[in-house]
């Protein structure tokens, strides 16, 4: 279930940064690929979400994610910002079942990612916060579709 939402996930995000490649597509990048060769722009796209959904969730606002995530979507965060983000999420991650509490600060930094090169990050990170204010472990892969 989660690598097919990943995949649908992908998919949205490769529309919304202008790609031609579709699900089918992205998938074939990603598996049709030996290992260790680069799967391109478009199967980076389902590894990130990949990621999200592998990791744990507590890991996910690292300084070192947010980069790979960033470089792999093909935008450049430097590591000052990504700090910044990391920390902000992190408050976010640690306060588990306390959305309703949270929201201006949870919609402020969702608002920040989106602000990012074609938008391409902030789903991400949407699906990485709400599965920490859960409680959940790892996070899937809903709000990037």
């Amino acid at each position: 279930m989660g690598r097919r939402l990943a995949l649908a996930a992908a998919a949205a995000t490769a529309k919304r940064a202008s790609r031609v490649e579709d699900a089918a597509a992205l998938r074939d990048a990603l598996l049709l690929t030996r290992p260790g060769d680069d799967v391109g722009p478009a199967g980076r796209m389902l590894v990130i979400w990949r990621r999200l959904a592998s990791r744990p969730v507590k890991t996910l606002a690292g300084d070192a994610v947010l980069g790979e995530v960033a470089a792999d979507l093909g935008s450049f965060i430097d590591e000052e910002a990504a700090g910044r983000l990391g920390d902000e999420i992190k408050v976010l991650l640690t306060h588990a079942g306390m959305w309703s509490a949270r929201p201006p600060t949870s919609l402020r930094c969702l608002s920040a990612t989106v602000s990012a090169p074609r938008a391409t990050l902030g789903p991400w990170l949407a699906d990485a916060i709400v599965a920490g204010q859960l409680g959940w472990p790892r996070a899937v892969p809903l709000l990037g579709a």
